[in-house]
């Protein structure tokens, strides 16, 4: 996939980052990824579960056996880092992928701009993926979605299938109305 404008559309990234810039290279997009975190921290430990079990649906597998050609994730958090809450930092170069942040809040929603560049890369079969360096934070602090269903009633895998994609949308508020 080649991107050939600054407006970064060809990436499906929603909603858009609060500051991406395109780098002078491309490197090869393989379907097994290695990801490095701390796994004495139980926190981290569940989102890079999540981040496994949403990328193994579409295609992409974990690194497991020993092979030079895999796609290196690091996810680390930093709590010295001066960021706003829920930002994250995201380079994406010749050494691999790098996730950090200084809050939970803001992994979890950097794995989200992950996997849909991956998603978009996975499903465009991509040979190559473009280098990048994404600087996000939430434009607001209240951003949601009310599901009414007082009213309408709807069915336990559609409420499910709502709050995956709220997450996916980077969304921290879900509002459930009942009556």
């Amino acid at each position: 996939m080649k991107i050939q404008s600054n407006n970064f559309k060809e990436l499906g990234l929603i909603p858009a980052p609060s500051s991406i810039k395109k780098l002078d290279l491309n490197f090869p997009f393989t379907k097994i990824i290695d990801i490095e975190f701390d796994k004495k921290d139980d926190s981290l430990k569940k989102i890079v579960s999540y981040f496994t079990n949403k990328f193994s649906k579409f295609g992409l597998l974990r690194h497991q056996e020993e092979k030079n050609e895999y796609l290196n994730i690091y996810i680390k958090i930093n709590n010295s880092l001066a960021m706003d809450e829920e930002a994250y930092n995201l380079d994406i170069d010749q050494d691999g992928i790098r996730l950090i942040s200084s809050d939970y809040k803001g992994l979890f929603y950097g794995v989200q701009t992950i996997l849909q560049i991956l998603e978009t890369h996975a499903l465009n079969n991509c040979s190559t993926i473009q280098g990048l360096k994404i600087k996000d934070h939430p434009r607001f602090g209240w951003r949601g979605l009310m599901l009414d269903v007082g009213r309408h009633m709807m069915p336990l895998d559609f409420i499910k299938s709502c709050i995956d994609i709220i997450a996916l949308h980077k969304m921290n508020i879900f509002y459930w109305h009942l009556t």
